[in-house]
């Protein structure tokens, strides 16, 4: 029993059981620090930043956001820091560079800073850089981006610049990737340079061996179970015959990763050409056919607070041929303008059944059969609607999509706001309870981008056209055209984004029956345009006034307008992000009209964390301005949802 007991409190203490016989110790206890660390600093650098040199340091500064990171001072660990500092600026060229002195600085009897002293010295200068191509220049069709003089300009070293022996290996990498992105899978690029410690001499040359030049050849599959082969097939038939480079291995694995079908995707190729080819194989693996969630959900805006619960069911390959069933249900409760302030309430409900099927009557296109049931609740009043969709789309190259629909809808308005109700001289057509609407959708995207879900990189273009009324019915008849671009840049892969939106809006009436219908009308403000503004509350309005004298002023859309979005995004802790963000936008009553001085501004904070359900997103928007026609309006906005922005 005795020699039982202390097994057990040793494993105690080996963290192999949770509860036992030892109390844990906390981290200063096991390292046996005085001070917790502070700050690092750095003092007589110059040739790079203290960022750069302490993420090499075995010492680590406290962190305290976005989780508390309690480090230590120990002091054994010092003289290996002065060692990396070192050496570090002798990777870069500054091998005279020295730590002099290394000094505790306490801030109380708990808390000390560390401080190096660098001399740098003068730096080691490239003074020769040569490229050797002893097998020939890169031999393929002619290619303005395969020339000698443009793969040698991905060098980032240049004469009388210190020599960086991380550039060094950069321009490798970059050398080698501009040979295998122009068909030229083989290529190798070694650098090489001879330094003189003494005269502060660098002479660096790189050779370079292009190889072969190969094209894509046969395309196997691996990993197909229960998805129908030809489907896969399609997405892969315009690569054959195509030069090799490592960006068209990543188009064909997001093109066959697209058909929402696998878990995992990748694609290898043959250890070595065949007659100018290298062949291919994508390896596949199946995920689970169907998918059950359920989920609740709770959104916060200035004016709107609504609580429901949200289930989908998915099927991703139906009856194995690769038609996809969506089924999507949600039902809940909303509150305007909150839950603890109910000037209007009542219950909301949605029911949206999807099909979609690629491959019908062409390889290419896409349909999509989408109708669908609402309970609905805006200012003013609450609605029934009825709804489907019929569309179909297409790919062409990997840039443009083109996509046409028709569309129908019916809706029943109820529980009006008197001042709706008795306005509808006021609102002219646009008003009518209810009503049918009859429109064809054409929709044109250019999207240059890395990817086309989620981009790093890259512009996006967008034109959707609706032509309702007319010869296909309807009690409205009426143009509509929103173009918008988008623009994403990553210098920090990972870690850092900015994010651009411009977007106008234009309802052209005509006909016998000109007008939209006001619910359908051009609104801003909300969680995913101005966020400095309440949903759909920066438009033209009606003044609303009850029986007991209090006003509130309901929204009915405009005719024309102009939004605009900028966001900052970096990352904080593996999903979750921040953001800073900047928007502009206006919605104005005429046809065509715009005015720029009366335009909204906003700006705020925002958090996202991507959970396996969606993005939730928290924005805090400020208004910068405060127009004249918008006075009465709050001057912030708090948004909390599901769904990303752009």
């Amino acid at each position: 029993m005795l020699r039982a007991a202390v097994v057990a409190c040793w494993a105690v203490m080996e963290g192999l059981v949770p509860a036992g016989c030892a109390s844990r110790r906390t981290a200063q206890e096991l390292t046996g620090a005085q001070y917790r660390l502070r700050d690092i600093e750095i003092v007589g650098n110059t040739a790079l930043s203290d960022q750069e040199i302490e993420q090499y340091l075995e010492l680590k500064e406290t962190r305290w956001l976005p989780l508390p990171d309690r480090r230590y001072l120990i002091e054994g660990m010092m003289p290996v820091d002065a060692d990396r500092i070192e050496a570090l600026h002798a990777a870069h060229g500054y091998h005279d560079a020295k730590v002099t002195d290394v000094r505790v600085v306490p801030k109380n009897d708990e808390v000390a800073d560390v401080v190096f002293v660098v001399e740098e010295g003068e730096p080691t200068l490239v003074t020769d850089l040569g490229f050797d191509w002893p097998q020939g220049p890169p031999r393929g069709p002619p290619d303005r981006r395969a020339r000698v003089s443009h793969v040698e300009s991905y060098c980032g070293l240049e004469v009388g610049e210190p020599f960086d022996a991380e550039e060094l290996h950069a321009s490798e990498d970059a050398m080698r990737e501009a040979l295998r992105d122009r068909g030229h899978a083989f290529a190798t690029v070694e650098g090489r340079a001879r330094i003189d410690r003494v005269g502060r001499q660098a002479s660096v040359s790189f050779a370079l061996v292009p190889g072969p030049f190969v094209r894509i050849g046969k395309i196997e599959l691996d990993g197909l179970q229960t998805v129908p082969e030809h489907p896969v097939r399609v997405e892969l038939e315009r690569y054959p015959g195509k030069p090799f480079s490592p960006r068209r291995l990543q188009q064909i694995q997001d093109s066959v990763d697209a058909l929402g079908v696998f878990a995992s995707v990748t694609v290898t190729h043959a250890e070595e050409p065949r007659d100018g080819v290298l062949d291919l194989v994508v390896h596949v693996q199946e995920s689970k056919p169907q998918s059950i969630s359920l989920g609740v959900v709770l959104g916060v805006d200035p004016n709107r607070w609504e609580q429901y619960g949200e289930a989908r069911y998915e099927h991703r390959n139906l009856g194995h041929t690769l038609t996809e069933l969506r089924l999507r249900a949600r039902a809940g409760y909303a509150e305007l303008p909150a839950i603890y302030q109910p000037r209007e309430h009542g219950p909301i409900g949605r029911f949206e059944p999807r099909v979609r099927k690629k491959g019908l009557l062409e390889d290419h296109l896409v349909w999509t059969l989408e109708p669908g049931v609402e309970l609905g609740l805006q200012e003013g009043y609450q609605f029934y609607a009825l709804a489907n969709r019929v569309g179909v789309s297409r790919f062409f190259t990997r840039y443009v999509e083109v996509g046409l629909s028709h569309n129908v809808r019916f809706v029943d308005f109820f529980a009006i706001s008197p001042t709706l109700d008795g306005n509808r001289s006021l609102l002219g057509l646009d008003f009518r309870d209810p009503y049918r609407l009859s429109f064809v959708q054409v929709e044109l995207n250019l999207r240059f981008t890395d990817r086309l879900v989620d981009p790093n990189d890259g512009v996006a273009l967008s034109v959707t056209y609706d032509l309702a009324g007319g010869i296909f019915g309807g009690q409205f008849d009426y143009h509509k055209i929103v173009p918008e671009v988008r623009a994403y840049w990553t210098p920090i892969a990972r870690r850092l984004q900015l994010a651009v939106r411009g977007q106008v809006g234009f309802i052209v009436p005509f006909g016998d029956e000109p007008g939209a219908p006001f619910d359908l009308k051009l609104y801003l403000g909300g969680a995913s345009t101005v966020r400095g503004w309440g949903q759909r509350r920066l438009s033209p309005y009606m003044t609303d006034c009850a029986s007991d004298g209090s006003c509130s002023r309901v929204p009915v859309g405009g005719n024309t307008s102009v939004l605009g979005n900028v966001e900052i995004r970096t990352r904080l802790w593996r999903e979750l992000w921040g953001v800073a963000f900047l928007d502009m936008g206006d919605v104005q009553a005429e046809v065509g009209t715009f005015h720029p001085r009366q335009w909204s501004y906003s700006a705020g904070p925002g958090l996202r964390y991507a959970s396996r359900i969606g993005t939730f997103r928290l924005d805090v928007g400020g208004r910068l301005n405060n127009p004249v026609a918008y006075q009465h309006q709050p001057r912030w906005a708090v948004h909390f949802g599901l769904g990303g922005m752009f």
